[in-house]
């Protein structure tokens, strides 16, 4: 695994991990989150649970912030808006389900902190077999995505991210609720961000629950698209 770089423009690290009942991971998370980058880090928990996943987060170290209204479009534009408040050069999201592995950062910071591109995202190599309906809905969005960016996007539904500055700037015209995945890449495509992807493990999740439903999934996110299409290809465009 490489290890992470500095730079003299690099130095505030705000990792953002939102819950939703995830007691049984989010220690075992914070702990394996590596702490030798050399950079000021700080974590930040963005939780909507009604079990001990805010007290354990707090125990491990992070800042916690309630989280009362919406999905995980929500928690994400929480996480970018907390992030620029603490000044942060670089935002790297994770999911709190267990899911992804966070000693992989360092894989996702690399392209960041060497200047290369602006936006990071983790593209999943599964170690189980998803279920059906789920990667094929994976495959016909990221298919979609690239579409409509031009840019050959293999996972823009992975929620391991890594973010400079210029990109948090970029997403705080964010408006979906339920999600954040797509509509996220597709801004920052049309803003003219570098976005570039790296494989990253995910494995099977053991606990808590999905901020989203695979029934209304499709058409939450087709909603969330045309918005930001007509927002940043018509409104933005005209003027």
């Amino acid at each position: 695994m490489s290890e992470l770089i500095s730079l003299p423009y690099t130095n505030r690290l705000i990792i953002v991990i939102p819950t939703c009942n995830e007691e049984k991971s989010i220690g075992s998370i914070i702990k394996q989150i590596p702490r030798n980058s050399g950079l000021e880090t700080k974590i930040v928990v963005v939780d909507k649970s009604n079990d001990n996943t805010s007290i354990i987060a707090e125990k491990a170290g992070a800042l916690v912030v309630k989280q009362r209204s919406g999905g995980l479009g929500t928690a994400f534009r929480m996480g970018v808006e907390i992030a620029l408040r603490l000044e942060a050069d670089v935002l790297m999201h994770i999911d709190g389900d267990n899911q992804y592995d966070p000693r992989e950062m360092p894989l996702l910071l690399e392209p960041i902190l060497s200047g290369k591109v602006d936006m990071v995202l983790g593209r999943r190599v599964l170690q189980y077999k998803m279920p059906f309906i789920k990667c094929v809905g994976n495959k016909f969005f990221s298919w979609l995505i690239s579409k409509l960016t031009g840019l050959p996007i293999n996972d823009a539904q992975t929620g391991y991210r890594a973010l400079n500055r210029k990109a948090l700037n970029a997403l705080l015209t964010l408006k979906g609720d339920y999600t954040y995945t797509q509509e996220s890449i597709f801004i920052a495509a049309k803003r003219g961000l570098r976005i570039c992807e790296v494989p990253i493990s995910f494995r099977k999740r053991v606990c808590g629950r999905s901020f989203i439903s695979l029934f209304r999934y499709p058409i939450k996110v087709i909603a969330i698209l045309l918005h930001a299409y007509i927002r940043e290809v018509y409104c933005n465009g005209s003027k």
